[in-house]
């Protein structure tokens, strides 16, 4: 796994690689890609040749911005992109180039709480549709890919609460690594706390969406919680690429 910035991650496995939350540009509040890393991603440099799948969660620009997206999809003619219907709308609407990637996109309508299964590039995918925090819009999935028999979540800016996770069923799942918000394991509100350390079943929990001002200590709070958990880290700037083994 290699991180790119805010929630957005590259995982690369000996059989497939997937990018989720990874095409956004220049920020003022936000960690961005840096350009040189969203360079090799339109070039297609190792390790970001070969791309199976891009993923996106919602349409919030530290996760999304529909010009990047449309640039990717086509420099690269291989991935498949999946991608909520509201972000879909903001792709359409930035020109006639719509009409040469859309073969190659799927895009995900659901009502909150609904899911959706399938297949694509040889990679079983199951979208959950949930809240954007506590709002219904904008559209919020929350994915979850198998990547050489390796489960593998992320949940964009879903709520935290626990009752939203527990309505998926995602307490009777394992996942090998997921991708979480920073906040959720420190939550002041215990119940939120709870449901991460005692139900949230992921042997590896990889923590985004972190404050620029917080990336400093984001590592060290997490001292206080890391006995809950089998291994949990913050995904920070600059931070090598992440392997894990079987």
């Amino acid at each position: 796994m290699t991180y790119i910035a805010n929630m957005g991650v590259h995982i690369n496995s000996s059989d497939h690689r997937v990018m989720i939350d990874c095409l956004f540009g220049r920020l003022r509040k936000s960690r961005f890609p840096a350009p040189e890393t969203l360079d090799s991603m339109m070039n297609g440099i190792p390790p970001y040749d070969d791309i199976d799948l891009v993923l996106v969660t919602h349409r919030d620009r530290d996760h999304f911005d529909s010009a990047v997206v449309i640039q990717y999809m086509l420099a690269r003619r291989e991935p498949i992109l999946v991608v909520p219907a509201d972000a879909a709308e903001k792709m359409r609407a930035v020109g006639s180039d719509w009409s040469e990637i859309e073969s190659r996109v799927m895009v995900v309508d659901l009502e909150i709480g609904e899911t959706l299964k399938t297949e694509l590039a040889g990679i079983p995918i199951t979208v959950f549709r949930s809240t954007h925090g506590t709002s219904t819009w904008p559209m919020n999935l929350m994915y979850q890919v198998e990547v050489n028999d390796w489960r593998v979540f992320h949940e964009g800016d879903a709520s935290g609460k626990a009752d939203d996770y527990l309505a998926f069923g995602l307490d009777t799942m394992h996942f090998d690594l997921a991708i979480m918000q920073h906040g959720w394991p420190m939550h002041p509100h215990q119940p939120y706390r709870l449901f991460f350390q005692n139900d949230f079943r992921a042997d590896h929990i990889a923590l985004g969406h972190v404050a620029l001002s917080r990336e400093g200590t984001a590592e060290s709070e997490l001292d206080n919680v890391r006995k809950y958990y089998n291994d949990i880290f913050v995904l920070l700037p600059g931070m090598p690429e992440k392997v894990f083994t079987m």
